[in-house]
């Protein structure tokens, strides 16, 4: 496949039902599935289109975690505040030089096996965007899914065939219909020249292509643009709602395979099952147990005498999920974890001001301005710098609240 395919990889997911590998300081992205985060997944994928290196639009919290995982000679598009997907495309598209060069938009945390059969749907799709179509992939669709967007084609497949209409999270009598229908998932994915891509933004969201204009900056020596704050005034809105639900453009090819956008756990791939149904790792085992998922960090994991439950063991947290309760997950609020502890001497002691982070006395005579604060104390925001401490020393934990 030729190299004029530039990819631009949207890492923006938020996995608010992903909890606890998928918070605050660790986007969904990096989500860990069969021992590589989603991220590395999706470049994989990539490799086998013989791409150019990505372009990646990601938020200014997660440029350094994210670029561990990305090799030379990517680029990066750093959203100062998230505006979802049709602000973060406009913006991407200003990185790709040639304006007939093919653009594959695709999510950072998409699940598609085998991996070949995204170039496969690309291979198909291509001619039909190098001739002007704004190409999209309609995964198999599974299961009567709400939670999803809908493609219905105009005609028979695979494609390329024109889309005849979109519909948006259906409730479940309709998405049962639609799947009788051959209705596909919408995979989340396009495929067009750069200039398509940019003539359908300023004809249909002009003022999102100005203010991502606005906010271009020039690629530094680490190939990274740091969009500047005006980049807040796009109006925040999906690029499907934006663009495709409005254009005469669209096409569809069909995506083989398994496809999920994976937004809760009862969707994360996990471990074959055993003779009992549980789908364990290497790490964790099971005794008089059935129907049971553990996805593990590495750490021993027993499960004796329960049913239907997904454990969750990560670093950051430990989830224990009822079966149907996936959804649920959204509305959990955690305390928040200990990053570190520190143990300080007696005497005067200033501690650093840092964003999203509280200090917690958790041992040792404490005071503020000569007011104790004894263990269990959260010190107030801004009196950091007025710690004195006891003489027998104290330990407090540093605590992030993101």
């Amino acid at each position: 496949m030729a190299r004029d395919l530039h990819p631009i990889v949207l890492c923006g997911g938020a996995g608010r039902r992903l909890w606890p590998f998928v918070h605050g300081a660790r986007p969904k992205a990096l989500l860990p599935v069969h021992g590589a985060p989603l991220l590395r997944h999706t470049l994989d994928r990539l490799d086998n289109l013989d791409a150019r290196p990505p372009v990646l639009a990601v938020g200014a919290a997660h440029l350094d975690v994210l670029r561990a995982w990305v090799g030379a000679g990517a680029r990066w598009v750093v959203e100062p505040v998230p505006r979802d997907t049709a602000p973060a495309v406009a913006a991407a598209l200003n990185a790709v030089d040639d304006p007939d060069a093919l653009v594959l938009v695709t999510p950072a945390d998409l699940w598609i096996a085998p991996p070949t059969a995204l170039a496969d749907a690309v291979h198909a799709g291509r001619p039909a965007a190098e001739a002007g179509a704004i190409v999209l992939f309609g995964a198999p669709a599974t299961r009567a899914a709400t939670g999803f967007g809908w493609i219905i084609p105009d005609g028979p497949g695979p494609g390329p065939r024109p889309v005849r209409t979109f519909v948006e999270k259906p409730d479940a009598i309709r998405a049962h219909a639609l799947r009788r229908s051959g209705a596909r998932f919408n995979a989340g994915m396009v495929l067009a020249r750069a200039a398509t891509l940019r003539d359908a933004l300023a004809a249909l969201a002009p003022a999102i292509v100005a203010c991502a204009d606005a906010a271009w900056r020039r690629i530094d020596d680490h190939g990274i643009v740091r969009l500047a704050p005006s980049f807040g005034d796009a109006p925040a809105i999906a690029f499907d709602r934006a663009v495709l639900e409005h254009t005469a453009q669209a096409v569809v090819v069909d995506l083989g395979g398994r496809w999920d956008d994976i937004g809760a756990w009862d969707r994360v791939p996990a471990a074959a099952p055993d003779l009992h149904g549980n789908r364990l790792p290497p790490e964790a085992s099971a005794i008089a147990s059935r129907a049971c998922t553990v996805h593990g960090s590495g750490r021993p994991v027993v499960l004796v005498g329960v049913e239907d439950l997904t454990v969750v063991d990560s670093p950051d947290g430990v989830l224990v999920l009822g079966a149907g309760h996936a959804e649920s997950v959204r509305g959990a609020e955690p305390p928040p974890a200990p990053l570190s502890w520190v143990d300080l001497p007696p005497g005067p002691a200033a501690l650093p001001r840092e964003a999203d982070t509280a200090w917690i006395v958790l041992r040792g005579a404490v005071s503020i301005d000569g007011v104790a604060a004894p263990p269990g104390t959260r010190l107030p925001s801004g009196d950091e710098d007025r710690v004195d401490v006891g003489p027998a020393g104290a330990r407090l934990a540093r605590l992030h609240l993101g």
